[in-house]
């Protein structure tokens, strides 16, 4: 028996349904490539940067920063790019929660903020350069800054009360309006608030390392694009990822969020 060629995704894929979706997705994968493929969500972006690093895994679902951090140590094939809100864009924000008395980052002075991860394009880096656009410095503006690991951990944490502030990623419609964000699993309408958002950077991107023959990994590739004309597998792909469809890739997209990490860097 051919052992699985392992996919790694990030702690998005950690809802209340991780393990069954998962396991949909892969047999979903294998039946159509006609090889095992075996999605394996993990528990935070250093982990999934880590696997695609060591070269433990075939495949992997990465949020840009991942990709961007990833490419550089390992060699990585860009297969696809997710699209969500019929885009393959997404921005970063700040947000509080609705009633608070913040009505701008400058208010925020003395509170405490929590962030994603410290790999997460839209949980950090987005709203960190916003900040420091601001002339603030995030270290000294707030008094704790929390890694927390997950959009939903955060949007909680912010709910909550731990923290006053929360970094998380938003989609927004042509009008202004939000289509969706970090806080989609808190059933309540208008519980937060955007304090500020980041310009767009491109969407999630799935490569494949070495580990993948050439011809399987073209054949994934095209198997991706066609998932999203398909309104199963498209509903499975919303239900895991909150995406609906792939795009081809554009390589020379990540190259902004390679100049945003390194700008940060030197400041």
């Amino acid at each position: 028996m051919v052992a699985p060629f392992s996919f790694v995704i990030g702690p998005q894929g950690l809802g209340p349904r991780a393990l069954e979706l998962s396991d949909e997705f892969s047999a979903l994968l294998s039946e159509r490539l006609e090889t095992q493929i075996e999605v394996i969500p993990t528990g935070s972006y250093s982990a999934l940067l880590a696997a695609v690093e060591e070269r433990r895994a075939a495949l992997a679902w990465m949020p840009p920063l991942v990709y961007v951090d990833a490419r550089e140590v390992t060699p990585i094939h860009l297969l696809a790019q997710s699209v969500r809100h019929g885009a393959r864009a997404f921005r970063g924000a700040l947000f509080v929660k609705a009633g608070s008395p913040y009505e701008s980052v400058a208010d925020l002075v003395g509170k405490s903020v929590g962030w994603v991860d410290p790999h997460s394009c839209a949980g950090h880096l987005l709203p960190r350069k916003s900040i420091l656009d601001l002339g603030l410095d995030p270290a000294v503006h707030f008094s704790e800054q929390s890694f927390i690991g997950s959009h939903r951990g955060v949007a909680r944490a912010v709910y909550g009360g731990e923290v006053q502030v929360g970094a998380t990623y938003v989609h927004v419609g042509p009008a202004g309006e939000v289509l969706s964000a970090g806080w989609r699993d808190i059933d309540e309408d208008d519980a937060f608030r955007i304090l500020a958002t980041s310009d767009d950077v491109p969407a999630d991107a799935i490569g494949a390392t070495d580990a993948m023959p050439e011809e399987l990994r073209r054949a994934f590739a095209e198997t991706l694009l066609e998932l999203g004309r398909d309104e199963e597998a498209s509903k499975l792909l919303m239900e895991l990822f909150q995406a609906v469809a792939f795009e081809e890739p554009v390589p020379d997209s990540y190259d902004v969020v390679r100049e945003l990490r390194d700008g940060i860097r030197l400041l």
